[in-house]
This record gives structure tokens, C-alpha cells and sequence, in this order.
């Protein structure tokens, strides 16, 4: 009954039965089947109520692609609130928390590119388990003028404090809003400039990771730089000095840079300029992975 007005092209799976009774109260509908024959649709009774089916397989027809809702998410929609079927009949196709179906295909696609595999989010982020951190500071992070700013975040602590996942829920938040974004460890970026360099592509490489509106570098100090690494990275942080956001995340003090990067003159080189427009915070607290283990780390850690 709630349904009976919106207009949509529907897309049928192969083992949804769709008869009369339910065909007569949604008269608007476009259906279009997987299959090429529709032994799950009542199609004498959509050719007497108007009703529009096509297989995706016929040429000329909508493709299977191009439907915009399944039956799953139509019944799924009857549930919801009533100001959210105002927006169904309205043409916004809502799941979840409002988000729209063509919007979240955008988002999971951006998500993808960003090479944001692993999706964190700052609901999920356990505020109470480190206290040193502010919890409205970060959220006024996510309001992501610090992208419009060319900022940089710091986010530096021991391992398991929330850096990365911080770091990469910052990043979806500017996903959802979007912004172009790219995540990585700085090995990753180092390996991947320093064969650029290799193959005469150092150029293109740089300006391909100074598109983004927010690059995430991930894990400083982790693993020791390839020599030669720290020169590299600073001619990219160079390039996207004043010119783009970014996240960085580490466990080691900026006093330990120039050990990081096997070279004083170069990790004071990239402090210069990754300190001059920045964010620091400083996250003080025990790994929350190994918090059920905490009996079992030595004392010194």
C-alpha cells in the first residue's frame, strides 16, 4: 500500500515470484528480469495492468545495470519511517541511513580507488578506551576543513592506539563527502616512487599521487626507508605542500625522523613543511587489540 505510487525500474532475481494480487497494488512499476523468459513474473497480468517488463539479456531494453531498485530493498522500504518513504516516492531510492543507491555506488567505487580495503568508521572507533584522546576535536576533524585548508593530521603513538583507524575513518568521511583520496603505507608510496624513478616515470608519479584532495600515509616508522626512500618522499610532500591534505600516521616522535629516514637533513627538510600547516595528536594509551592480553606483555611494554 505504501508502494502503490512510486514509479521505478525494478530489477527481478531469477527466484522472486511476483503475481497479481501484489502486481494490482503496484501498478508504476518497470520490471526487468535476469532471464530472458519470465517463468517467476505474472506477465499476463502486467500486460493487463500496463505494467513494463523486459528481459536485461534483449537489446534495446534497460540492462541489468540500470535498475535501481531490487525487490528486496522495494519490501526492505516499506518498512522504513514514514519521511523516508516521502523520499522513495520522491525518487531518492534510500538504504541504510538514507544514503541513495546511485550515491553508494559512487562511494563504494571512490572507496575502492582510495585503496580503502579496510573501512573504519568513527562510530566504531572506542573513545572511552583512550581517554587522552578529545572526541570532539576528532569529530571537528570530520567536518574535513582541514582538506579545504591543505592541512596536515598527525597521529602519532605506541601500536593499536587507533591511529590507522582514525586515519582511514577521516578518509571515508571525505569519501562520503566527495573528496578524492589515497591511501598507503609510506613503504608502499616509497617502493612505488623509487620503481617510478627506475623507469623514468618519477614525474608522472608524483602528480598522480598530488591529484587526490586527501593522501593518507600510513605506518611511519614501522619499517626502515630504502635508501634514497626520504628523498623521495620529500619531493612528493614538496609537491603537495600548500597544494593538498594529508593524514599521516606513526609511532615514532619527530625526534626520531631523521632515524626513520636514515638521513637528519632530509627528515628536517619534510618536519619543515609537514609541521608548518598541521594538526598534531598525540595519543597516549595501551593497544586495543591486545587489550585482552594485557597480563601477558612485559611490564616495560
Amino acid at each position: 500500500e505504501r508502494l502503490k505510487d512510486v514509479e521505478a525500474l525494478v530489477l527481478i532475481r531469477e527466484r522472486t515470484k511476483i503475481r497479481a494480487p501484489l502486481l494490482e497494488r503496484l501498478p508504476k512499476l518497470k520490471l526487468i528480469s535476469q532471464r530472458s523468459v519470465y517463468p517467476h513474473i505474472d506477465v499476463e497480468a502486467c500486460t493487463r495492468l500496463g505494467i513494463v517488463v523486459s528481459s536485461s539479456q534483449h537489446a534495446g531494453t534497460p540492462s541489468y545495470a540500470a535498475a535501481e531498485l531490487t525487490w528486496a530493498l522495494i519490501l526492505a522500504a516499506a518498512r522504513q519511517l514514514p519521511q523516508q518513504m516521502a523520499a522513495l516516492k520522491a525518487g531518492r531510492w534510500q538504504i541504510g541511513v538514507g544514503t541513495t543507491l546511485r550515491e553508494n555506488r559512487r562511494i563504494k567505487m571512490a572507496l575502492r580507488m582510495a585503496k580503502l580495503s579496510t573501512i573504519k568508521t568513527l562510530a566504531g572507533f572506542d573513545f572511552s578506551f583512550q581517554p587522552s584522546l578529545d572526541r570532539n576535536r576528532i569529530l571537528a576533524l570530520a567536518q574535513l576543513d582541514f582538506v579545504d585548508r591543505h592541512e596536515v593530521i598527525h597521529f602519532l603513538g605506541p601500536p593499536g592506539t587507533g591511529k590507522s583507524h582514525l586515519a582511514t575513518a577521516l578518509g571515508v568521511e571525505a569519501v562520503k563527502a566527495g573528496r578524492s583520496v589515497y591511501f598507503a603505507s609510506l613503504a608502499d608510496i616509497v617502493g612505488a616512487l623509487a620503481k617510478a624513478e627506475r623507469e623514468g616515470q618519477l614525474r608522472e608519479r608524483i602528480r598522480f599521487l598530488c591529484r587526490t584532495s586527501l593522501l593518507i600515509v600510513d605506518e611511519i616508522g614501522y619499517l626502515p626507508v630504502i635508501p634514497g626512500g626520504g628523498n623521495l618522499f620529500f619531493q612528493l610532500v614538496n609537491a603537495r605542500y600548500e597544494r593538498g591534505a594529508m593524514i599521516l600516521t606513526s609511532n615514532r616522535g619527530f625526534a626520531e625522523w631523521g632515524e626513520v629516514f636514515g638521513d637528519p637533513v632530509v627528515a628536517t627538510a619534510l618536519l619543515d613543511r609537514l609541521l608548518h600547516h598541521a594538526v598534531v595528536i598525540q595519543i597516549e594509551g595501551s593497544s586495543y587489540r591486545l587489550r585482552q592480553h594485557a597480563d601477558l606483555m612485559p611490564e616495560h611494554v
